[in-house]
């Protein structure tokens, strides 16, 4: 199917969809991963607004690209700046999380692309009817956890990044999908996890009524979930899994207990160690934590069992 014709069925659907339908349905694999490669060629000739194509939790084909991209080139600006040429709204869009563009530039330690979106915004007209400069707008912008793009690059140590930003300035084939995953999950089955992110790849960010994505659901499935984490920590589109929390406030990360590498995931620098549950701890307040209580089970009281004797 060409992907034009691809991309303006689901814009248009989703156009005449309401919001929450549309986070049903999901972004087309082969746009996913067109957002994900940043080939613009793909999105380059359609009419329908490119901000209607949006993942589960609202993920903007540039809140993909953003997430995904490892290292920045000349070939990484030209996708942004082009994106936004096309349709500039999307510099202002957020996710289902609250976060802007800005949000996961600063996060990932783009900051030449910081740089780039903070400039567009004050090109931008300055919004006269409210009197907002569109700069400050952007940069003091919260998401869902009250953290600005200068918190997001504080907390990952991208201070060069945070420099800038502390200027003055019922059920689908997606929910069956989801289903597959998650049992595919808990039964160590690498191999259909990997036909699943290909065919599938957004669909790793809807959640079971716990709350948890496809990254919490594979460590607590316990049996080679150190496989399976490493499969998801590979694909750094999926990197936005790392820190998202399930309704006790957990990030898969807070799970580590159930793994054999304990480590496996806290010492990726993409993960939140310091984000902290409904129990008021953090990733390594986790750890020990469950430590303590699995020493307390283990030991015996010598005067209990010459009682038992």
């Amino acid at each position: 199917m060409d992907p034009s014709s691809s991309i303006e069925a689901q814009a248009s659907m989703n156009s005449n969809l309401s919001e929450a339908t549309r986070t049903i349905i999901g972004m087309d694999p082969d746009l996913y991963n067109a957002a994900a490669n940043g080939k613009f060629d793909v999105f380059e000739d359609i009419q329908e607004p490119l901000d209607l194509l949006r993942t589960p939790t609202e993920n903007t084909i540039l809140h993909i690209y953003l997430t995904t991209l490892v290292t920045e080139s000349g070939s990484s600006m030209n996708f942004v700046e082009k994106v936004l040429h096309k349709c500039p709204s999307l510099l202002r869009q957020t996710n289902a999380n609250g976060e802007t563009l800005l949000h996961i530039a600063a996060r990932y330690g783009h900051s030449v692309i910081v740089d780039f979106l903070i400039e567009r915004a004050r090109i931008l007209d300055q919004d006269l009817e409210s009197g907002i400069e569109p700069v400050r707008e952007m940069v003091k912008t919260t998401n869902k956890e009250k953290d600005t793009a200068l918190h997001e690059a504080v907390r990952y140590n991208n201070f060069e990044v945070g420099e800038t930003c502390g200027g003055p300035l019922g059920r689908t084939a997606l929910h069956a999908a989801v289903l597959n995953w998650n049992d595919s999950a808990h039964r160590g089955n690498s191999a259909t996890l990997e036909v699943i992110i290909s065919s599938c790849p957004d669909c790793c960010e809807l959640v079971d009524n716990r709350g948890c994505n496809a990254l919490h659901t594979a460590i607590l499935g316990g049996y080679r979930a150190k496989d399976i984490v490493g499969i998801i920590l590979k694909k750094s589109s999926l990197s936005n899994l790392l820190n998202e929390k399930d309704v006790d406030g957990n990030t898969p990360a807070h799970h580590q207990k159930y793994i054999t590498n304990i480590f496996q995931l806290i010492k990726n620098p993409r993960v939140d160690s310091m984000a902290f549950n409904g129990q008021n701890l953090n990733v390594v307040g986790a750890i020990v934590n469950y430590s303590e209580e699995a020493v307390g089970q283990n030991f015996v009281s010598p005067s209990l069992t010459d009682s038992q004797g």
